[in-house]
């Protein structure tokens, strides 16, 4: 029985973070069938799962090189997943995210390509690259983003089924809200300002892990 326990400790932190990756896919599909507030509720469990996994770890001192590199990895897919999600059924002809959404996008994608490289070499060399803290402040400014993108995707996705800008978005009721932020740019743009903002992170801490690769490959 001892054993079972300290198993499943061991192997709980790593399942939260695999569960935390997989999220996406019932996410999406509650977003696709018009179920909002579940979806609010379900990110909300998957952010704070980002959070729980580690504490965990802690807690039971489990912490592992597995769970070193799939908790960020998790995040990474996770993150990416709902914004080319988002990018692939928000751009619609005309709107501004049709272009200035696409590119932070592509730059936190690059970034995050270039850090599972990275670490899958420093793990294969027995070391870990632990997230910095200007990394984590950029993972909190995407998911602010997020939380924005929800509501906004129902008005969209609302606007898309009548046929015309601005339409059905009543419909929407916890968003309504945002309907005329949605009609008059307001939205399109705090949301496009988290997106560079979270870009702008994102480069300025790729930098910061090129520089101590730099210096570990002069030492």
């Amino acid at each position: 029985m001892t054993g079972s326990l300290t198993t499943f400790k061991r192997q709980l932190p790593n399942a939260i973070s695999l569960a935390r990756a997989f999220g996406i896919l019932p996410l999406a599909a509650l977003l696709i069938f018009g179920q909002a507030l579940a979806a609010l509720v379900l990110l909300t469990l998957l952010i704070a799962s980002d959070w729980l996994d580690g504490y965990l770890a802690r807690r039971f001192q489990v912490i592992s090189r597995t769970g070193t590199w799939l908790d960020p990895l998790a995040d990474k897919v996770m993150v990416l997943g709902l914004y080319v999600f988002f990018a692939c059924w928000c751009s619609l002809p005309g709107s501004v995210l049709t272009a200035w959404f696409w590119l932070p996008i592509a730059i936190i994608t690059l970034r995050e390509v270039y850090m599972i490289v990275l670490r899958s070499r420093a793990a294969d060399a027995g070391k870990a690259v632990p997230a910095s803290k200007l990394a984590k402040i950029k993972t909190t400014s995407q998911f602010i983003a997020l939380y924005l993108m929800v509501p906004g995707f129902m008005v969209l996705q609302q606007q898309q089924m009548a046929g015309e800008p601005g339409s059905g978005a009543s419909s929407v009721s916890f968003a309504a809200w945002l309907a005329r932020w949605a009609q008059h740019g307001l939205y399109e743009g705090i949301l496009l300002a988290l997106l560079w903002l979270a870009a702008g992170l994102t480069l300025l801490s790729v930098w910061g892990y090129i520089k101590q690769a730099l210096h570990a490959g002069r030492g």
